[in-house]
């Protein structure tokens, strides 16, 4: 600006230092903001960011949980432990679950332990699907049971739970990863007959028509279609994140034995030294399936044992299913538990809890 040429020339070269100063400063600017996102924690976007994102899919936006955290929220159903102290403290304790993962056996338990409530109190099975039956709990009775197992048809009453139970209730979900429950859900339903068989002409094996078999698998009736992916939905993960239950805990169903114990134990002690119910135990079918091919019989578990894994797939039993990340993701961290069972922390916000 300052050189001894023309005037004009002098103006030239003014603007231009001028204009360099300017994209020096912005880049200063755009860099110093750059720094303070990626320093502050908050998500830096890119082409796949999408603003519309689900709290759901938060869930997974972070790290997962640290040893330590894991370890903490692992339950332990050993007497004396802290499942145990869990149940004591807890006013009402929720038991939910989807078809075939120890569901009936649940049921069957509570009305045996509650007895002396469940008699007076003339409810329908799992009468928590049925929101105005659930209100005659206040009528039916001036005692109320404080052990409630169900079955769930639909996301709802789990999400209702989450919501609105008292914060010193327990929500317990017996879980069953989705594979082995539907197989287990295919030989019920082959075995209660409600899918139609022939009898062969010894009146000795009742015979399924391969194809038929298939067709009415992928139409997923009764207990087929009543699993995780119609109740683990986006709806009840974004639940936990606005509601933060103080006491929700996933267990595995096989664990079912150690749970009633320690229900027993503070509910029904007569029960404690008695043998765990179990009911509903998948055995031999006696059922057969005709092979399309090769025109020979195999039984209906062997069938299984061969197509399990193809079943879901082929049949796209999985089309409808949202947020699968999040359940998968619970169960890594609940099968990594040494008594398969987990707790929801009371404050969900990313999956660092998870």
């Amino acid at each position: 600006c300052f050189s001894p040429s023309s005037s004009d020339d002098r103006i030239v070269s003014c603007n231009r230092m001028t204009m360099c100063c300017l994209m020096i400063a912005l880049l200063l600017t755009l860099f110093t903001f750059y720094i303070y996102i990626d320093t502050s924690g908050l998500p830096l976007l890119d082409a796949t960011s999408s603003p519309l994102s689900t709290k759901s899919t938060s869930l997974l936006t972070s790290t997962t949980a640290t040893e330590s955290e894991h370890e903490e929220r692992c339950m332990d159903l050993d007497l004396n432990q802290n499942m145990d102290t869990l149940i004591s403290k807890s006013k009402v304790i929720f038991i939910t679950m989807g078809a075939k993962a120890a569901g009936t056996t649940m049921v069957g338990f509570m009305h045996k332990c509650m007895v002396n409530i469940t008699k007076k109190v003339k409810l329908g099975p799992n009468f928590i699907n049925r929101p105005e039956e659930s209100k005659s709990l206040l009528t039916n009775s001036l005692e109320v049971t404080p052990i409630i197992a169900s079955h769930l048809y639909s996301d709802e009453p789990l999400i209702d739970i989450i919501k609105n139970a008292h914060e010193n209730a327990l929500i317990i979900y017996i879980h069953r990863k989705e594979t082995d429950r539907i197989k287990s859900a295919i030989r019920h339903v082959v075995k209660k007959q409600r899918i139609k068989c022939n009898m062969n002409e010894e009146k000795t094996r009742c015979i399924l028509n391969e194809q038929s078999l298939v067709e009415y698998i992928a139409k997923k009736p009764y207990e087929i279609g009543k699993g995780n992916l119609k109740l683990l939905t986006c709806g009840v993960y974004d639940a936990i994140v606005d509601n933060a239950p103080p006491n929700m805990v996933f267990v595995h169903y096989k664990q079912v034995d150690k749970l009633q114990r320690l229900l027993a134990k503070h509910h029904c002690p007569e029960l404690l030294e008695k043998q765990p119910m179990k009911t509903n135990i998948a055995n031999g079918s006696g059922k057969y399936v005709q092979l399309t091919h090769g025109k020979g019989l195999i039984e209906i578990d062997e069938w299984l044992d061969k197509k399990i894994n193809f079943i879901e797939w082929t049949l796209k039993t999985r089309a409808n299913a949202a947020c699968q990340s999040n359940t998968r993701l619970m169960e890594h961290e609940l099968f990594q538990c040494p008594h398969e069972a987990i707790r929801v922390p009371g404050l969900v916000l990313d999956s660092s809890h998870w």
